[in-house]
């Protein structure tokens, strides 16, 4: 029996359970293609498999080798092949249900995979496929989008980011994107229309295409106020955010209740800390919790600090992936199934509090707004029957919100 190298899983795990390791070399069947691999993609697919967090769906016969993102060259062909020769340079995304690509060799179908274009070498053909499908679906499949049509992506030069500006260039819509400062140039190049330095700018000032505004960083919905793009602003209702991080919590932070000086004591540590890094209402709160700490987090931060640039979801899942320290709104947390070896360590300190209102646009300023319509989602909010409904939303019996309408907070 011909053998191979391989990377293989034997039990679900953490990165221990990776074994470097003889394998038996895979033989293709019917329309199958062996592939000698050159690169391979590492991919979120790749941990969550590993783990085990989709077994239920993809119940794999262990050992596996993971990886499903691949570019190489056809060695052999099975039967029935009929596009594909031995030489040919390909890559392409092998369905997740077979073994995948941390190998030297690989069976995938002919269907699978396409002639990788000259003008790339195997490192970035095999950086392609998954990314760039998810930014397909995304655009296409799920958000329908058409030419002419305006479309806002978020983390345009991130891996998926990038795909996207590109694809919806491609299509002919208008392309606003947003990136840090440095990747500024980077998105233009890539064909965005109006680019975002999302670390000076809110998209919100530049792109206001909302009727109402619904949100959870007071200080900013007084900014927005301030500047006229609001009409009032309603408190609706609030939770709280917490500080999850890994049960052994390195940082010596569990079962505080004082938020700044658990993250004096993350940096002290240098523990791994995720941020969402994207100027939302959390990204803001956690912020501001540096602030209250006595650390200008933008000055001082160093290689233990993770912007990720994106939403709580995939933040989270950063997070656990690395046993990372992150702030986190209660409500994404209950919601949140990945959670590994993390959990909630503070939690109760009063400046967690995490407070949502509600503002309609200044139809004065946007004159698309839909007024009528836009109030009356906003009086259902604030009224006994919205307010009810509120409190009614809970996952697993507990609440994930407090209504808290008529207030002043």
């Amino acid at each position: 029996m011909e053998t191979m190298k391989a990377i293989r899983v034997h039990e679900y795990g953490g990165p221990e359970v990776l074994r470097y390791e003889e394998a038996p070399r895979p033989q293709p069947g019917p329309g199958e293609v062996l592939v000698r691999i050159r690169a391979a993609g590492v991919n979120p697919v790749d941990w969550q498999v590993r783990e085990g967090h989709r077994r239920e769906a993809l119940a794999y016969r262990m050992p596996f080798v993971p990886g499903w993102d691949v570019s190489g060259v056809v060695e052999a062909t099975g039967p029935n092949v009929t596009l594909l020769t031995k030489g040919d340079e390909v890559y392409g995304y092998p369905s997740v249900v077979r073994n995948g690509a941390y190998a030297e060799y690989a069976v995938v179908p002919e269907a699978e995979l396409a002639l990788k274009p000259r003008s790339i070498d195997h490192v970035l053909a095999a950086s392609v496929p998954i990314a760039a499908l998810t930014a397909w679906q995304g655009l296409f499949d799920a958000g329908g989008l058409r030419t002419d049509q305006k479309v806002l992506i978020h983390g345009g030069a991130g891996g998926v980011g990038s795909f996207a500006v590109q694809l919806a260039r491609w299509k002919g819509a208008f392309i606003v994107a947003t990136a840090s400062g440095r990747n500024q140039e980077f998105l233009r190049n890539l064909g965005a229309d109006l680019t975002i330095d999302y670390e000076k700018t809110r998209f919100d000032r530049l792109v206001c295409d909302a009727d109402v505004v619904f949100v959870h960083a007071k200080s900013a919905e007084e900014e927005f106020l301030r500047e006229g793009h609001g009409v009032q602003r309603f408190p609706v209702m609030y939770n709280d955010f917490v500080i999850v991080g890994p049960k052994s919590d390195p940082a010596g932070i569990a079962r505080g209740a004082d938020a700044p000086e658990a993250l004096r004591r993350i940096k002290s540590a240098s523990a791994a800390f995720v941020s969402r890094g994207d100027r939302s209402g959390t990204h803001i709160a956690e912020i501001n919790l540096w602030t209250a700490a006595g650390i200008d987090i933008a000055k001082e931060k160093g290689p233990w600090y993770r912007e990720t640039g994106q939403g709580m979801g995939p933040a989270l899942n950063t997070a656990s992936s690395m046993n990372a320290y992150l702030l986190s709104d209660r409500a994404t947390w209950l919601a949140f199934s990945n959670r590994g070896e993390l959990a909630i360590l503070v939690e109760g300190d009063k400046r967690l509090l995490n407070q949502y209102g509600v503002m309609l646009v200044n139809p004065e300023k946007h004159p698309n707004v839909k007024r009528a319509l836009a109030q009356t989602f906003i009086d259902w909010l604030v009224s006994k029957r919205g307010q009810d409904a509120i409190a009614g939303y809970k996952i697993g019996g507990e609440p994930l919100f407090f209504p808290n309408a008529g207030t002043d907070s």
